[in-house]
């Protein structure tokens, strides 16, 4: 009977000290998991705070550059005419398609805004769609939107041709694909409006006459 006792008493007591053990390591567990966590938001802090010191240094950086660019350049950051006006420049139909639909903004950047409205012409198989683009105070960066009013191009092809020209002593961009009936007219109109007219299922006289619908004159007298 003693020795029944003493062989309850141990394995009670391993039981004990089992149990013991067990809750010790889930303890250790929750305190390790807790560290963990601690550590990861700690982490997280310490590359947000870098995050933005890098940011911070970046945009000072970027700030610098744009001021080097602007003398470079010669911008003065004009304000562009708003688009709700750019789309008085637009006629009502085009080459004797009809207007479609447009659309407008004027967005900005480190000083410099740009405005621009798009319209599209449709009719039948015909499609017109003209974009003007004022680039306002962005000085000589202009001549790197429109590369093309700086050299002169004159192709021809059996297909169509290409060529730079002048349109109301404006300088232009020309092209027409015969076989596509497809054509693209670019104009520069004060160094500062950028027309563009594509047109698709279109003659090249329709070309032609859709340039003469847009009011280029006017686009001149509100840059003055």
């Amino acid at each position: 009977m003693k020795n029944l006792f003493i062989f309850g008493f141990l394995i009670f007591s391993s039981y004990l000290m089992t149990s013991c053990i067990s809750l010790e390591t889930e303890e250790q567990k929750e305190q390790k998991e807790e560290r963990r966590k601690d550590d990861i938001q700690s982490d997280i802090e310490e590359d947000l705070a870098e995050a933005k010191d890098d940011i911070s240094d970046a945009l000072d950086n970027l700030g610098e550059a744009f001021e080097g660019l602007k003398k470079k350049h010669d911008i003065e950051g004009k304000d562009p005419i708003g688009f709700r006006d750019l789309k008085k420049a637009l006629p009502r139909s085009l080459a004797g398609v009809d207007f479609e639909e447009s659309e407008g903004q004027t967005t900005g950047i480190l000083g410099i805004k740009v405005s621009t409205v798009e319209a599209t012409y449709q009719e039948d198989d015909s499609a017109f769609e003209v974009t003007i683009v004022d680039v306002a105070g962005v000085g000589k960066l202009v001549k790197s939107m429109a590369k093309w009013s700086e050299f002169e191009v004159d192709k021809e092809t059996r297909n169509g041709y290409e060529r730079t020209t002048e349109i109301e002593g404006h300088p232009a961009l020309e092209k027409y694909d015969t076989r596509r009936e497809k054509g693209e007219t670019s104009i520069l109109v004060s160094d500062r409006f950028i027309i563009s007219i594509k047109g698709e299922g279109v003659s090249e006289r329709q070309m032609r006459n859709a340039v003469d619908d847009i009011n280029i004159r006017k686009l001149a007298r509100l840059a003055d």
